[in-house]
């Protein structure tokens, strides 16, 4: 074996300069910086936009409220706002919601509003805000009047109630929800499903290790099919073992994605910076954009994230080693999607099973059994485990035993592909499929056995 990969260091050197030196990597690299460099800065941009744009005073001019909730709410309190001080607030009017409807509808340029707020038999408030179909207000006046009205509705209906300011910030609390299986024995069994904020984060980290895999497989399958339309390959094959080969350029592959990786993040935490001069105080600092996962991030083990980082970088190697073997069945760098059928196909299932086990799980409808197949599953563990074990969903136990299947298929995929590769790197002519391969391999091993 040592003898097999002598000289990947090499292949490696050589692949990692050829295609660092590419102009298409510089960009690629550059416009993934520049985008993470400049996300927290338009974020906060655009919501100081927002803010803006609904401290400005109100065109609205006059609101005729109709309260049937008999909560007794003082509505000429909403003048008390800036926006609205200059706004008539009628909420006594002898003439009745319907005539009032029907005045608005025959009034032209008009720029008062009507708002009813009514307990319907569903047990919930509504409020319908009406406008003159010739009203002068734009549907952005009426929306961000909605906004405010209710805003303003929910604070006076708790003031209205008499309770405390304790018992209204236990009332506003933020409500999560866990989804929880019965066993057959009646006992509830935690744990199961996933609520909104870990659907969110565990299809991020799915979508992150899809373009990983992705980024990394196409880049080493296009490096060897370059080589082979080119006949570089052939010089290449004079100094090192085809082996040696696949190595140093999947190592060489991994390497680039990394970099392209590390611009996002380091143009990320830049951005948070960035943000901070442009916007100064009234910026938003990393624990505040990271609110959500502090959380999460608090009950994380440093073991948990190894074997993440593990699952991934496995996970990547996996996938490589089906796209170089791929790109070795190709000669003409036109054929290349033929020839990565194979790699595309395989890598689209793992990750559609990851995005349908994800979205099932939102319901909390997964049977304990299909969540092991998809976590246990080669081609799907790479992207179902990262976010499961982050998430707690499911043990270090069970995602070390994931690591172990996902590395014994990884070796057995990394024995196929170096007694493949000797034959397919050499290869002219038309696109190799996967049962060309076999027959390939086992005319070798009879004329093996005939020496």
């Amino acid at each position: 074996m040592n003898s097999s990969i002598h000289g990947w260091k090499k292949v490696f050197m050589f692949s990692f300069l050829q295609e660092s030196k590419q102009k298409s990597y510089h960009i690629l690299v550059a416009l993934m910086f520049i985008i993470a460099l400049v996300s927290v800065p338009i974020m906060s941009y655009v919501n100081s936009d927002e803010k803006k744009e609904k401290s400005e005073e109100t065109k609205i001019t006059k609101i005729w409220v109709y309260d049937e909730t008999g909560l007794g709410i003082d509505y000429s309190k909403l003048t008390a706002d800036e926006k609205y001080k200059s706004v008539n607030v009628v909420s006594d009017s002898d003439i009745s919601y319907e005539k009032m409807i029907k005045k608005l509808e025959k009034s032209k340029n008009s720029t008062e509003v009507t708002a009813k707020v009514a307990f319907d038999e569903d047990g919930f408030f509504v409020m319908d805000i009406a406008k003159s179909p010739k009203s002068n207000l734009s549907i952005m006046n009426i929306s961000d009047f909605a906004d405010d009205f209710r805003e303003f509705f929910k604070k006076e209906k708790i003031s209205a109630l008499n309770v405390t300011e304790e018992q209204v910030d236990y009332l506003t609390q933020k409500i999560d929800y866990n989804i929880l299986d019965i066993s057959e024995k009646g006992e509830i069994i935690e744990g199961e499903g996933l609520n909104m904020n870990e659907y969110n984060y565990v299809y991020g980290l799915l979508i992150i290790a899809t373009i990983m895999i992705s980024f990394s497989g196409q880049k080493l399958a296009t490096s060897i099919i370059n080589e082979k339309s080119t006949r570089v390959i052939e010089y290449l094959t004079i100094n090192v073992k085809p082996l040696a080969l696949l190595v140093g350029k999947l190592l060489a592959s991994i390497l680039l994605v990394f970099i392209q990786f590390l611009a996002i993040g380091i143009g990320a935490l830049l951005s948070v910076a960035l943000n901070r001069v442009i916007f100064g105080d009234e910026a938003q600092s990393l624990s505040e954009l990271l609110s959500g996962l502090k959380d999460i991030l608090a009950g994380l083990s440093p073991a948990s994230v190894l074997i993440v980082l593990i699952m991934l970088l496995c996970g990547i190697i996996f996938y490589d080693l089906i796209a170089g073997l791929a790109g070795s069945t190709v000669s003409k760098l036109e054929e290349m999607n033929d020839g990565m059928t194979l790699f595309t196909g395989l890598l689209i299932v793992g990750a559609y099973i990851g995005i349908a086990l994800v979205m099932a799980e939102i319901t909390g409808n997964v049977s304990p059994l299909l969540k092991y197949i998809c976590t246990f599953l080669p081609i799907s563990a790479p992207f179902v485990v990262p976010g499961y074990l982050l998430m707690g969903k499911i043990s270090i136990v069970v995602a070390i035993l994931s690591l172990a299947i996902l590395a014994i298929a990884t070796v057995f995929m990394f024995i196929f592909t170096a007694k493949a590769f000797v034959i397919t790197i050499m290869y002219q002519g038309n696109t190799l499929k996967f049962k060309d391969i076999i027959r390939l391999l086992n005319n070798k091993q009879l004329e093996s056995e005939g020496k």
